[in-house]
């Protein structure tokens, strides 16, 4: 579209790419013959569950890029950017495969039409693995949706639906993994995420 090769161009200079493959609106499937270190995507729209999978699909697929560039609204890019107390399993899916570093904010004026919201570019230096240690990729996200099952609620109740067991269950698995049940899931880090996971597999293997 033209107003993803007007930000092709922008996003390739800013972030200094050296090979840049433009895709607009995340397709489901890399397209054949995809095989770039630097490759660049353009969400639309807001990202919703649909498009989450879509993203993550790139970042944790068989032949990752280096480096993922991405055009977003400017409230998904503080998403996808956020530290430990506004975390969301959004970002904390991103943060699991990569770095995501905030480049620019994009003014509405800049496209044609103009949107009715500002717009981010996102880089996101992509792991060789996994930054944190956990059972499995699988285990980790598992344990993460689990938490998020109730939002604004603590983590003793989240987990409490989110597993299908008792809250002062799910307190005694949180202390366990040395973690406060009170807490909220938005507060948690990557590394005790994965502490988390590895408490429920205990649980689970005993």
């Amino acid at each position: 579209t033209g107003h993803a090769t007007r930000f092709n161009r922008s996003s390739a200079w800013r972030c200094n790419l050296k090979t840049c493959i433009l895709i607009d609106s995340c397709p489901a499937e890399q397209p054949p013959g995809v095989a770039a270190k630097d490759l660049v995507l353009h969400f639309a729209r807001q990202v919703d569950s649909g498009e989450q999978f879509k993203l993550r699909h790139f970042l944790a697929g068989p032949h990752p890029p280096a480096r993922l560039v991405v055009l977003v609204q400017y409230e998904v890019a503080k998403t996808l950017t956020a530290s430990p107390g506004d975390l969301s399993l959004l970002g904390i899916a991103v943060q699991y495969y990569g770095h995501p570093t905030l480049v620019a904010k994009i003014a509405p004026g800049s496209f044609a039409p103009p949107p009715k919201v500002h717009s981010a570019i996102v880089q996101i230096e992509v792991y060789g693995h996994p930054p944190v240690d956990a059972p499995s990729d699988e285990a980790f996200f598992a344990t993460v949706r689990a938490g998020f099952r109730a939002k604004r609620k603590q983590l003793r109740n989240s987990l409490s639906q989110g597993w299908g067991i008792t809250p002062q269950q799910a307190a005694d698995l949180a202390l366990g993994a040395g973690i406060d049940p009170q807490r909220r899931p938005e507060t948690l880090t990557l590394e005790e995420w994965a502490h988390l996971a590895w408490a429920w597999d205990r649980r689970n293997a005993a």
